[in-house]
């Protein structure tokens, strides 16, 4: 079997390492040896056991030295998340449903998605270069990305300790590694969940699910504010797989861990709330009769669907606000302002806060209101008009209008003609 740097692998089941032997470094990466032994498919162990010691440098992963260390944290968190252990500010329905997910797909599911989500961060190293780094190869500003191979990489650093990697880095200038390439050599997409999931496309032996979630593990991080927008690029799926996808984006946060010694969960408490939204708001254009809205915002995205288990449950009503999903029409008004209806609901759409303070009756309720229109009667029409010399024929087509619609038809608007800004201003002073 391939070695690991300057370790070997001793068959079966232990790890025999060149410099250092604790107890609890050897205890875990032979439990992970273990789990990839029988997890995963054969011709992908040895690149798996490789990938262990992918190095962690910068102020993203204070986990550790080395891959492991983060693997080791989303083990254990994704343990947790199956005993109902979560962090106090994700969402109280969010959780319900990462518990289930968990609970649902077994902890082995989880285990095989934990040893291969960082299969390709081996194969995309980058690094961040300080403007005197001996690695550059040409001048350039401070800051400056390497992209890497795994065999330059094995070969630049032939260290196995975390002392060893520091020095490297701190002699060599690098300020930081990340894990992607901005422009691959080898056809596969620059990110290393997107190239692991295409790498995978044609296996058998790896579900759909598990490609998709290794595919869009990191992406909470772009979360910045509730975005039900790009929520439904990646939750257009049934909500066993929404949970998986909240699951390893939480494991993924809580094994990363900043200079605090603590994981920055701020964006994913976004991509939460995000996803929350995004259901919410399915519902409320559905009770609003606006469904269509829902469709034609997402138009493209409708066609790239996700995974859908045999599970292919919607999200139990506690993420509804207690409301009962997909249910009928609300009773609404008779008359509604319906262009002015649309614009809210899209602008609900585009708010950076939505539902985060509001619930789906709530919000119903306000949109409602602020679109009720009142019908008018001739005298107060005549009255606000009375300034301006429209023909009879067109005032009495506006005053039927306003008493029987309480609006303007298209139908009026278009006969207005060159009185059409002086009605339409002069209306608006109808209380």
């Amino acid at each position: 079997m391939n070695a690991i740097g300057r370790s070997s692998l001793q068959y079966p089941f232990t790890i025999q390492c060149v410099g250092f032997y604790f107890a609890s470094w050897r205890c875990f990466m032979d439990a992970l040896v273990r789990l990839i032994m029988v997890l995963i498919p054969e011709d992908l162990r040895s690149w798996v056991i490789k990938t262990l010691m992918v190095p962690q440098f910068g102020p993203y992963h204070k986990e550790g030295s080395f891959l492991w260390n983060h693997l080791e944290l989303a083990m254990k968190t994704i343990e947790d998340v199956g005993e109902g252990v979560i962090d106090a500010r994700i969402p109280k329905a969010v959780k319900e449903i990462m518990v289930e997910a968990v609970n649902c797909v077994g902890i082995e599911f989880c285990q095989k998605y934990v040893l291969l989500h960082d299969f390709d961060k081996g194969s995309r190293l980058s690094l961040k270069l300080s403007s005197c780094s001996p690695l550059r190869t040409v001048e350039g500003k401070k800051g400056t990305m390497l992209q890497v191979s795994w065999d330059e990489w094995v070969t630049m650093f032939t260290g196995t300790a975390g002392e060893e990697l520091d020095r490297f880095c701190k002699e060599n200038g690098i300020i930081q590694i990340s894990y992607y390439h901005q422009n691959p050599t080898d056809d596969l997409p620059g990110k290393h969940g997107a190239c692991t999931a295409e790498r995978f496309k044609d296996r058998e032996d790896i579900s759909e699910v598990l490609k998709y979630i290794v595919a869009t593990h990191e992406n909470s991080k772009d979360y910045s504010s509730v975005d039900i927008g790009r929520a439904f690029k990646l939750f257009n799926c049934d909500d066993l797989v929404a949970g998986l996808i909240l699951v390893c984006n939480y494991a993924d946060q809580m094994a990363s861990l900043r200079e605090n010694g603590e994981p920055d969960l701020t964006n994913f408490i976004n991509f939460s709330f995000s996803f929350l939204a995004l259901r919410k708001f399915e519902l409320l254009c559905g009770q609003l009769g606006k469904h269509e809205l829902f469709l034609s915002v997402h138009e493209k995205e409708m066609k790239k669907r996700g995974p859908y288990t045999t599970y292919g449950s919607r999200t139990r009503n506690s993420v509804y606000d207690g409301l009962t999903p997909f249910s009928q029409r609300l009773d609404l008004p008779n008359h509604l302002d319906e262009l002015k209806l649309a614009d809210m609901v899209r602008s609900l759409k585009n708010a950076k806060d939505a539902f985060r303070e509001e619930t789906v009756q709530e919000a119903c309720d306000r949109i409602i209101k602020a679109c009720q229109l009142q019908l008018r009667s001739k005298e107060d029409v005549c009255a606000v008009l009375s300034g301006i010399a429209l023909p009879e024929e067109v005032l009495m087509m506006v005053v039927e209008d306003m008493g029987n619609l309480g609006i303007l038809s298209q139908e009026t608007g278009r006969g207005l003609g060159r009185y059409n800004k002086d009605v339409r201003k002069a209306l608006k002073k109808l209380k």
